[in-house]
């Protein structure tokens, strides 16, 4: 469990902790690597956001593209940002 108090921190902390496992998530073959990896880390990081008020999570789902998946695979992520907003709503509503 990730305890923090915005939806920007909690941002920040699923950054922080698959950067420390990278091998383990991102890298091909693990659970976060390529197209369906990277809608997974969406769906995922959207059912975190739910815990979260609308206004806020809704306001963090635009820049969560570039702090997560473009930073994750070094400028080269898998999908563009309409489909990791798409991902995303379909676990936040």
């Amino acid at each position: 469990m990730i305890l923090v108090e915005t939806a920007s921190e909690y941002t920040n902390k699923i950054y922080q902790g698959i950067l420390s496992n990278w091998n383990n998530l991102m890298a091909e073959g693990c659970m976060y690597h390529g197209v369906e990896g990277a809608k997974r880390l969406a769906r995922e990081y959207g059912r975190g956001l739910s815990d979260f008020p609308k206004k806020e999570a809704t306001g963090e789902i635009g820049s969560s593209y570039s702090i997560l998946l473009v930073r994750l695979t070094n400028l080269k992520p898998p999908i563009d940002a309409k489909v990791w907003v798409k991902e995303i709503m379909k676990s936040l509503n």
